[in-house]
């Protein structure tokens, strides 16, 4: 376990990081209790975990309503100015990802709606409990 997450490490400090802005009359960026988004376009079947899937792999992380991380394994700029259309994109990816909540400086139904069919399309596996050091699922 140590192993996995010590190669974790040193596959994310290896990426490159770009500060992405949200346009300042742009509502900006939402955040929720799972705001890592991990992206891969190519989506290689065969292996890599995750933040080393395959070179696409991405994810985002916002900061705050102007401010989002994105780190990638391709060399990019250290600070990048989207439009709306772009931070909208990656708002979906921290709905996608949230487990049940939200949090935003701002409040929009069609936001409400996205969370609420991600929620319901997801199977309900149980909870996941720790019992002796072990993950156990109920």
């Amino acid at each position: 376990m140590f192993g996995m997450m010590l190669f974790l490490q040193q596959v994310i400090f290896s990426m490159n990081w770009t500060f992405i802005l949200a346009p300042e009359d742009d509502a900006g960026f939402l955040t929720s209790d799972n705001p890592v988004s991990l992206f891969d376009p190519i989506g290689v079947p065969s292996g890599g975990i995750g933040f080393a899937s395959s070179p696409a792999a991405h994810f985002t992380f916002p900061i705050s309503r102007g401010v989002a991380l994105l780190a990638q394994h391709r060399q990019g700029p250290e600070t990048a100015e989207l439009n709306g259309v772009r931070v909208r994109s990656v708002n979906k990816g921290t709905i996608a990802r949230a487990d049940s909540q939200l949090y935003a400086p701002f409040r929009l139904v069609s936001v409400q709606r996205i969370l609420d069919s991600v929620v319901s399309q997801r199977s309900t596996t149980g909870k996941v409990l720790f019992r002796k050091g072990r993950v156990v699922v109920e």
